[in-house]
């Protein structure tokens, strides 16, 4: 069977409503809209069951916008049975509006089925127009560049263990996770439901699927590197069944075969077939408008997520983007997106795996809330147990708003280190929710808001549009010497900016040192990267040991458009 991050948690079964339908002889069996946005249109693809003698058989569709009108119709007649009883219903839409983030346009088809003068079957489906594309080391959606802000979503339900089968408790979920500048998310090696599909959709959040093709060892995260025919018969069906699942809605653009795949994976020909080829090639036929990872967290080079090149001595992947974390073996961790990319080793868009894996104490408040839930807060009590201990059971508070406070800076470190790069095209950030046992995630256990970082605080660094401090790798600076530092901005906006400009103060304490304003000339388009000139500081001498804050902000054509802010040091000069 398939595997990934439910069975972890360990639960099986029918967890939502089922039922048995009766059917005409005449009858739909699936429907699959394929949209175009140039020039707008749908292709409605219907599988229909045709017995023998049933023909003619007329297919009809009505398009309906958010407001119940009817905005395109179409319609076809089936004279002859052709193989598997597909028609298409071509139906051009000028002027229709398209599926993104920002306007999650939705439209609703109505298809009926006529046979001998009477209608056999209907059905519905709700889908989008959107176009996600890869061009040089950018994803596109809808033509424009946008940066893949991601937040790993790993399904953990403490009162439910299965996922609810209740859109509305998604919408809040996405919510959050949109008001904290993501727009992205991606599964663990698991499928989304489509109650959370549904909420993404009309929220516009983008969905990227990992399949559950073996993730819990030692079988069949095993099996994966030399795959016997009974697994990859598996994989190929499951494959098929989950994007015919989700391939209606808008919000599913991209689709990974796989994850983590360690060095076995290049030495061994059936498994690089199976997933760098075969599946590609499947998911590539059954829902042409998306994009494909053959691996998420690839690591063929022999080292930890160390990115492997599209070309390999097996042959070349069939794969639009690459993905690694960027950790090396004996190395304490850094962004070492420069180097690879640099070296060639990244020739498609580039997505950081995992990326920003900073933790911090477990909340010891949290052991009351899972009170008779049926999710045990793991390594919560032996914490507290610890510190009764070892005397330091008191020090919880202070030492839990210590090491977040520690994690709040490293991850809006490693952030705006991924936004540095314009061949960066996204992360996986993980992780968008606390485990009870691995506090990495931007919301806790139970997915409610942070108490010490608002939400504009974080879209400061994550978000379309953010500034970033250019330091040369230094933070500490000696009074009475020159401050060498500008500000970049890097722009994943649809539009672009004009007359931009930053303005910024640098503060010591209550006391401000220095102030000024940097027009940077020309447009910023969506996925580039401009940079003012030094900003022209110098530290007036005989400071003592202080912490320097600067603050930027960021204005085009008068508008507001982010804001970000960094601690600096200042110290005495050294004799």
């Amino acid at each position: 069977c398939l595997d990934g991050v439910h069975d972890w948690i360990g639960w099986t079964g029918i967890y939502r409503s089922s039922w048995i339908e009766q059917v005409p002889a005449v009858h739909l069996t699936g429907i699959h809209a394929e949209t175009r946005i140039h020039p707008a249109s749908a292709t409605l693809r219907l599988d229909l069951m045709l017995p023998p003698n049933t023909v003619p058989v007329e297919a009809s569709c009505r398009i309906t916008d958010a407001t119940g009108r009817s905005v395109f119709t179409g319609a076809h007649t089936v004279n002859s049975k052709r193989a598997g009883g597909a028609v298409d219903l071509h139906i051009p839409m000028p002027g229709a509006a398209l599926w993104s983030p920002d306007t999650p346009a939705l439209y609703r088809a109505a298809i009926s089925v006529r046979h001998a003068g009477h209608v056999v079957d209907t059905a519905q489906i709700r889908f989008g127009l959107r176009e996600i594309t890869a061009r040089g080391r950018q994803v596109l959606l809808n033509g424009t560049p946008i940066f893949l802000r991601g937040g790993c979503d790993d399904h953990v339900y403490p009162h439910t263990l299965c996922p609810p089968a209740d859109t509305t408790f998604f919408r809040d979920r996405i919510r959050k996770a949109k008001a904290y500048g993501f727009n992205y998310t991606k599964s663990c090696v698991d499928t989304f439901t489509r109650e959370f599909l549904e909420a993404a959709d009309e929220l516009g959040y983008l969905v990227c699927q990992e399949m559950p093709f073996g993730l819990v060892p030692p079988h069949q995260r095993n099996l994966r590197f030399n795959p016997p025919p009974s697994f990859e018969a598996l994989c190929k069906r499951e494959l098929a069944n989950i994007i015919r699942f989700e391939r209606n809605h808008p919000c599913v653009v991209i689709y990974s075969m796989s994850s983590e795949l360690d060095a076995r994976w290049l030495k061994n020909r059936r498994c690089f077939r199976l997933f760098s080829q075969d599946l590609p090639r499947m998911a590539r036929r059954l829902h042409p408008r998306t994009l494909v990872f053959d691996c998420t967290g690839e690591s063929g080079s022999g080292t930890i997520n160390t990115p492997t090149p599209v070309r390999t001595r097996l042959g070349p992947r069939d794969t639009d983007l690459q993905s690694a974390a960027f950790w090396k073996t004996g190395e304490d961790y850094c962004p070492l997106a420069a180097p690879y990319l640099t070296a060639g080793c990244i020739s498609l868009p580039f997505v950081f795996h995992e990326y920003s894996w900073i933790t911090c104490l477990s909340d010891p408040a949290l052991i009351r809330r899972y009170r008779g839930l049926p999710m045990k807060p793991l390594f919560i009590p032996e914490m507290i147990s610890a510190a009764r201990a070892n005397g330091t059971y008191r020090l919880l508070p202070r030492m839990l708003a210590s090491s977040r406070g520690l994690k709040h800076a490293l991850r809006k470190d490693a952030l705006e280190q991924a936004r540095r790069d314009p061949a960066v095209a996204g992360y996986h950030h993980w992780l968008i929710q606390d485990f009870p046992f691995c506090a990495e995630g931007v919301f806790n256990d139970f997915w409610e808001l942070p108490g010490d970082i608002t939400a504009a605080e974080f879209r400061m660094y994550n978000a379309d549009t953010v500034l970033l401090l250019e330091d040369n790798n230094r933070r500490s600076f000696t009074w009475g010497a020159p401050l060498p530092i500008a500000i970049r901005i890097a722009h994943h906006g649809t539009t672009p900016l004009r007359d931009a400009t930053v303005q910024w103060t640098l503060h010591a304490g209550n006391r401000r040192i220095a102030a000024g304003s940097s027009r940077l000339p020309g447009v910023i388009d969506g996925g580039s990267v401009a940079m003012t000139s030094d900003l022209g500081i110098h530290l007036s001498p005989g400071g003592i040991p202080a912490r320097l804050v600067l603050a930027a902000s960021l204005t085009a054509a008068g508008a507001f458009i982010n804001r970000n802010r960094w601690n600096l040091w200042a110290f005495p000069h050294a004799p």
